[in-house]
């Protein structure tokens, strides 16, 4: 990536309850982007942003993910809170 000025730089949360589709529009955003070459699957556990073995098998976010993308001349940091409720300690 290269480098950029505070005021290219933006810091997007992905915030919503459980099970509302965030990991997927985060996967979606970075494909698109051309961040990532595949789309990920919360299914087969291989989203960008639920990586650790516990998120990939109970199938939600446990913590929150940063993923940078870089979209017209700005680096865009996506932040992928979890929805669960009892997580909510984790943002």
């Amino acid at each position: 990536m290269d480098h950029y000025a505070p005021e290219q730089i933006r810091n997007v949360a992905i915030v919503g309850h459980g099970a509302a589709g965030k990991t997927m529009l985060t996967e979606h955003l970075l494909y698109t982007s051309g961040a990532t070459e595949r789309l990920g699957s919360i299914e087969g556990g291989t989203t960008q942003s639920d990586w650790d073995p516990l998120e990939a098998r109970r199938r939600i976010s446990t913590g929150a993910s940063i993923l940078p993308l870089e979209w017209h001349g700005l680096k865009i940091n996506l932040v992928d809170v979890p929805g669960t409720p009892d997580l909510v300690a984790e943002l």
